[in-house]
């Protein structure tokens, strides 16, 4: 059976945002995610956020960006085992930075039980 008329539940995904702040970024993750419940904090080097469930888990850190570039927040995770399509889940998170004014691109792989690849990575652009 081909890849794509399986139903994806488990997906790997990275991403960054350029620019914001991390009051910005906690906000949009805390929407994402319909809880409060993450460990967010300012660190030496920066914000970091985490929040960890069997079917979620999500690490965010601020990053060193270019000369003059700004904020670069990266972020990491897995989705899966929910009600909710992974993909769209992500497609969500992409449009709530958009609608917050700021830009955001995910790179997602589908994987197994065992978190290995079994597709191709795609990016989902603003």
């Amino acid at each position: 059976m081909a890849l794509s008329s399986l139903r994806i539940v488990r997906v790997s995904f990275y991403g960054d945002v350029k620019h914001g702040t991390s009051r910005e970024i906690a906000g949009v993750f805390e929407k994402w995610l319909a809880t409060p419940e993450f460990s967010a904090r300012e660190r030496m080097f920066g914000f970091e956020l985490t929040y960890e469930v069997p079917t979620v888990y999500v690490y965010c850190h601020e990053a060193i960006g270019p000369r003059g570039a700004g904020p670069l927040f990266l972020f990491e995770g897995t989705l899966g085992d929910e009600t909710a399509d992974p993909i769209e889940r992500l497609h969500d998170l992409v449009q709530l930075f958009a609608t917050a004014d700021l830009y955001c691109v995910v790179d997602y792989t589908p994987i197994d039980i065992d978190d290995d690849p079994i597709g191709n990575e795609v990016t989902i652009l603003p």
